[in-house]
């Protein structure tokens, strides 16, 4: 026979489940967004001398814009390994290559870019792979570690890069950004302008972006919940 207590602890136990999945799936869905652009833009705050570099689209790559999910590969040069994008290029200032770009460093300027390893899954690793490499160009496990820098400007499409005049554009493919082990790796990267010409522009601030090794993470979690909540409305409604 249903009681009214059992009717009465099963409303509050739904009006206290409902807020507490809401507000867990706000959570969820905050860090378990997938980022899908596909590049990221380095640019200038202007092209004054001495102005700053800057990652013209940064904010869709931000730490709380989500993540950049890595797949497992099991076959070609980058078995065993977990990789993904972004493709990094350096805006351009001029009409043959897209431009010109207001963001866009200056006429004569060089872009580069290194990585630093902010946080990673205990025994992981991170790389960059430059075009036609077969190993790994830059591997960062241990977690403050710097890269090199390596070139965003220039490239096949843009030889002159770099000189006097020369259009900074680049935009170069074939690229990778893999890892070892999965789980969360959080990269600090940063744009540089090693050219003598030009602005001079000074270091971009640091961009934070989120990359996970693990496809579709969150996925068992949200089931889980889904489950929680079916449950309860099956026990709410027997009760009605």
């Amino acid at each position: 026979m249903k009681t009214l207590n059992t009717i009465k602890a099963l409303d509050g136990f739904g009006r206290w489940l409902l807020p507490v999945a809401a507000a867990f799936l706000a959570t969820l869905t905050a860090h378990a967004q997938r980022i899908t652009a596909g590049h990221l833009n380095a640019g200038a705050f202007s092209t004054n001398a001495g102005s700053q570099l800057t990652f013209a689209n940064g904010i869709v790559f931000a730490l709380e814009s989500g993540y950049v999910q890595m797949d497992l590969a099991t076959t070609g040069m980058y078995s065993g390994y977990y990789g993904s994008g972004p493709s990094i290029t350096a805006l351009p200032q001029t009409v043959p290559f897209g431009g010109p770009n207001p963001t866009a460093p200056s006429l004569g300027s060089f872009i580069e870019l290194s990585m630093t390893l902010q946080s990673a899954p205990e025994g992981g690793s991170f790389a960059f792979w430059d075009t036609d490499a077969t190993a790994p160009t830059f591997s960062l496990s241990l977690v403050g570690s710097t890269s090199g820098t390596w070139n965003l400007s220039g490239g096949e499409e843009n030889p002159t890069a770099g000189t006097p005049g020369g259009d900074p554009f680049g935009h170069i493919h074939g690229r990778r950004f893999t890892a070892t082990t999965p789980g969360e790796y959080v990269i600090g990267f940063q744009a540089f302008d090693t050219s003598a010409n030009g602005a001079q522009h000074t270091p971009s601030d640091m961009l934070q972006v989120r990359f996970v090794a693990v496809p579709e993470p969150a996925t068992a979690t949200l089931a889980m919940l889904g489950g929680v909540l079916a449950v309860g409305w099956v026990f709410r409604r027997r009760f009605e």
